[in-house]
């Protein structure tokens, strides 16, 4: 059988498209494959930004392009192309164009207040200057794109698109869940130090899930702990951190709130004796009576400067955490009991303490 020139090369044309399609969406599959990303997730302690011993892994699709190149070229995804629409948009003052790609706060929902916001995204974007599309984090209900600074060192940008009306928009009206609030607190620290980690580590820690995501894979929280599992005046042959635990809590039980209080950093310690002397005398019997009552201790969090321990009540249904900070000098002090953090939420949770207690019984 002869083939005309015009078929040939007209069977040339097609096949030549044809492998253009497929390399093109091999290349989309591949743009939105997500891989895994390790970070240290860092706290507050008394001596400013800590790194704990807590990692966190988050599903990760990559960009790595420049604001610049990115919007000029066609989006591989819809995550893409929503990004794409929202900033364009936003840039050009286009409120019409953003309404398309924002769900605003109800303050902010109509008319003029609609076009102020609109302007205040653009103003902070402005004054951010250049910055690369690093990706986004596919997580359950919300895409969350990562934006670098190119100059001057300043903390990640982090927009969050939920599904509105069939449409991914961008929606910073919904509180953070834990996910969220950790990787806040990696991205505000990520840009200017090193907390990306190649693995979590094989041994001496637990890996739990935080939030289950069948698609893209799960949000997991790598802890190092150890099982403790005995009651608080029971222990024994414990490293230095718990020894000064121990001592601070037999103090109540002697009735010496004021050397308990020594405990705190400084800075809490003269908040809790004031408060404490203006109590009357059966709230503060009340208190110390607390303070006293058994506790059993289920396991410890270890953290490079830190040690955080987790208790259950023998005689009631409290439970609870004391956090032991190591001080520069070497000695050691318990954060405020009203202190909270991100980190601290995190682990506090009780599904999540929980789910750390299996996994130490399990290793055990």
């Amino acid at each position: 059988m002869k083939f005309s020139e015009d078929s040939v090369r007209s069977g040339t044309v097609r096949s030549v498209a044809a492998t253009l399609v497929l390399l093109s969406a091999a290349s989309a599959s591949s743009q939105s494959r997500p891989v895994e990303r390790v970070f240290v997730v860092p706290y507050t302690g008394p001596a400013g930004v800590e790194m704990s011993g807590v990692l966190l892994t988050i599903p990760f699709v990559r960009i790595g392009e420049p604001w610049s190149a990115f919007s000029r070229r066609p989006g591989r995804s819809q995550e893409e192309i929503a990004l794409q629409e929202l900033l364009k948009a936003v840039y050009e003052g286009d409120s019409a164009a953003a309404r398309t790609r924002i769900a605003p706060p109800p303050a902010a929902a109509s008319g003029k207040a609609f076009d102020d916001y609109v302007a205040a995204f653009k103003g902070s974007l402005q004054s951010a200057g250049e910055f690369q599309v690093e990706g986004y984090f596919p997580l359950p209900g919300r895409v969350r794109f990562a934006l670098r600074p190119v100059t001057g060192g300043g903390a990640y940008r982090i927009l969050t698109f939920r599904q509105s009306e069939g449409r991914a928009r961008f929606d910073e009206t919904q509180a953070p869940n834990a996910t969220d609030s950790l990787l806040n607190t990696v991205l505000r620290v990520a840009a200017s130090q090193p907390l990306e980690q190649a693995a979590p580590p094989a041994r001496d820690a637990v890996t739990i899930v935080i939030e289950p995501n069948r698609t893209y894979g799960d949000v997991k929280l790598t802890v190092r702990a150890r099982l403790i599992d005995t009651d608080a005046g029971l222990l024994a042959n414990v490293d230095p951190a718990l020894q000064f635990y121990k001592a601070c809590l037999s103090l109540p039980t002697k009735n010496l709130m004021s050397e308990y209080f020594a405990c705190f950093l400084p800075d809490v310690q003269s908040r809790l004796r004031q408060e404490f002397a203006k109590m009357p005398p059966a709230e503060q019997q009340r208190v110390a009576g607390t303070m006293t009552s058994s506790r059993h201790i289920e396991f410890v969090v270890e953290n490079p400067a830190s040690e955080v321990v987790y208790f259950h009540s023998t005689v009631s249904a409290v439970r609870g955490r004391d956090w032991i900070e190591k001080l520069p000098n070497g000695s050691f002090a318990m954060l405020s009991p009203t202190t909270f953090f991100p980190l601290d939420d995190a682990l506090s949770k009780a599904e999540v303490r929980d789910a750390i207690l299996a996994a130490l019984r399990v290793r055990r």
